[in-house]
């Protein structure tokens, strides 16, 4: 049913929340097989965990084919956008999925072959990513920096599932 200018039929924004739960749930109960669809959300955390019970309920293919746009399943393949036409083999490693704030447009992939194979895949940004502990954390170094007269600071912030900024600041005479 997507069409080229559509990756999905149906986004449904606000997954995370009460109501977004229960039509996450309907629509993993009775969307038609043909509908494309994906889960959004601010906090990828609790993105991951409504993916995880729908995992529970409606099966890993449910999961693998919400992911992210480019990422499509088609039993028993894990179809990704790529920049390079390559098939990658997991013979019986598994595959670790990673969301990631970083990782911009497509997905990427990390195999070796002793190893098990990695796909790291963006995560939706939104304007309002940085939370207010985030904004806090910035006020309290530049104060802190202002109070001592440092010429320099640096913050780490927690941007969530294991992803994190820092950011230097340096006082300009």
């Amino acid at each position: 049913m997507a069409d080229q200018t559509r990756p999905y039929d149906v986004v449904l924004f606000g997954a995370t929340g009460f109501t977004g739960g229960l039509t996450a749930r309907y629509l993993a109960r009775t969307a038609p097989p043909e509908l494309t669809w994906a889960l959004a959300g601010r906090d990828e955390e609790k993105l991951r965990r409504r993916r995880a019970e729908l995992a529970m309920t409606h099966g890993l293919e449910h999961v693998l084919g919400t992911l992210h746009p480019s990422i499509r399943w088609r039993a028993p393949v894990l179809e990704v956008s790529y920049p390079v036409d390559q098939d990658l083999h997991l013979d019986g490693r598994g595959l670790v999925l990673v969301p990631s704030f970083f990782c911009q447009g497509l997905p990427t992939s990390f195999c070796d072959n002793e190893l098990q194979p990695v796909l790291v895949y963006p995560i939706q940004h939104e304007l309002g990513w940085a939370t207010a502990n985030s904004a806090k954390s910035l006020v309290t170094l530049l104060g802190r920096m202002e109070r001592e007269n440092s010429d320099r600071g640096l913050a780490t912030l927690c941007v969530g599932v294991g992803q994190g900024v820092s950011v230097a600041f340096e006082r300009v005479s």
